[in-house]
């Protein structure tokens, strides 16, 4: 079977945890580091405990401190197979940020969308509340979950959940376009059928 190729494209503000949710997902650590360059950050998941042959890529788009959302390339999105779009929970800019970053999203088919708080384990300093978030992603029929990098906390769960629900539609979508076998035309054989043994059926 050739390689399953899934792409992820993580679209937030400076600082809105969407390169340390990256890293916590894809290589287990967590980093409060932030780059300072602009383009894309490329990391890669394998998944040998479902299936060796499935591959995640992961464009982290990068935005300068204070930047603007740019107008993005369709070719971004080419072979994309989600976006999520990251705002920090305890910063009511950064989720103002949302709206401006998909409105830049052309419109798109068969790529699921998402919404990403981030930092809920500073819950006693949370601005946006789970209510407010859900009810914004509805309105751009999205779908809404939080994570804490730093903590780990439901960073694994979330994005395995989604990978495996595309990566089996992909299996589905690949199985339902090969040709069928063509029945036989051969004259059926009237004479006395031969008893099937174990030995003779594909599945024992």
């Amino acid at each position: 079977m050739d390689p399953v190729l899934l792409r992820f494209i993580f679209f937030g503000q400076w600082g809105s945890g969407k390169t340390s949710a990256s890293t916590r997902y894809c290589e287990d650590h967590y980093s409060d580091h932030y780059s300072v360059h602009v383009g894309i950050d490329f990391r890669i998941k394998r998944f040998n405990n479902l299936d060796p042959n499935m591959i995640l890529q992961v464009w982290d788009k990068k935005t300068h401190r204070g930047s603007r959302t740019d107008i993005y390339p369709l070719i971004l999105f080419r072979d994309a197979n989600a976006i999520f779009v990251f705002f920090d929970v305890t910063n009511r800019e950064s989720f103002d940020f949302v709206e401006q970053e998909i409105q830049q999203i052309p419109p798109l088919h068969d790529i699921e969308l998402y919404i990403v708080g981030t930092k809920i384990d500073l819950e006693t300093k949370r601005i946006i509340s789970r209510e407010e978030a859900i009810e914004f992603a509805q309105k751009y029929t999205a779908k809404y979950f939080e994570i804490s990098a730093k903590e780990n906390i439901n960073v694994h769960q979330s994005f395995d959940n989604i990978v495996k629900s595309i990566f089996f539609k992909k299996i589905n979508e690949f199985s339902e376009s090969q040709p069928s076998i063509a029945t036989s035309t051969t004259p059926t054989n009237t004479s006395t059928p031969t008893p099937i043994t174990k030995s003779d059926c594909i599945i024992q």
